[in-house]
């Protein structure tokens, strides 16, 4: 009985610096002189995944299917573009940013539409109040609604940005979600982890608003 040989590409050895990293690759390659470019394997490495779905609605109401790796391996991974393929068929193509030994990066394989979001503009209300000193606001009611069409449970990342005042004139009042729930980051961005289970319809509201002198020209509200 002849047992098989498992063959495996030879991978590059690297050497960093500072600024820079060189990789040496083994063996040799024949490369035409055509003017095109060619290809050569540094080197192959499985580095896990885990799987979620992420959604912006104020943007866009797709929800994306998102894998998030850490780079296990000694080498950097290079900046340019990349090829992502799921269950061996072609997805798509993006940008990759350089990710160093350690990091970690995200490929999204594009639209589930197993998951949706809807996003809807319930309300928005405004209000001149004061005697003397008049003041300006705006409330906004919003509703998210997320939906699992699937038949196993899925987690939902939904973000959505409120403005943030550079000005102290300016007040922004968050009232949905409670700052002890969820409370938003430096950037205004609030982030909902949704767990959701098989055939499950959630609904997310937010209400905040934003006060200003009533002379004031205040922009980039919507």
């Amino acid at each position: 009985v002849i047992e098989p040989i498992a063959v495996a590409p030879q991978t590059a050895t690297v050497s960093a610096t500072v600024t820079a990293a060189s990789f040496e690759i083994p063996g040799k390659t024949t490369i035409p002189s055509d003017n095109l470019e060619h290809r050569v394997t540094i080197m192959t490495a499985d580095l896990g995944a885990t799987f979620s779905h992420t959604a912006v609605p104020k943007v866009q109401e797709d929800v994306y299917f998102r894998a998030r790796m850490k780079n296990s391996t000694e080498y950097p991974i290079l900046a340019g573009p990349s090829s992502v393929y799921l269950d061996n068929s072609f997805v798509n193509t993006s940008a990759l940013s350089a990710v160093l030994p350690a990091e970690s990066l995200d490929a999204y394989l594009g639209v589930d539409n197993g998951v949706r979001v809807e996003r809807k503009l319930l309300n928005r209300v405004t209000e001149v109040s004061g005697l003397f000193s008049k003041t300006h606001k705006i409330r906004y009611d919003i509703l998210i609604i997320a939906q699992n069409r699937k038949k196993i449970s899925q987690t939902l990342s939904i973000q959505e940005n409120i403005p943030v005042s550079q000005d102290e004139r300016i007040k922004v009042n968050v009232t949905l979600p409670r700052p002890e729930e969820i409370a938003p980051d430096v950037n205004g961005m609030i982030t909902w982890q949704v767990p959701l289970a098989p055939g499950e319809r959630r609904e997310i509201g937010l209400q905040y608003s934003i006060e200003s002198p009533v002379d004031m020209n205040v922009g980039g509200l919507d």
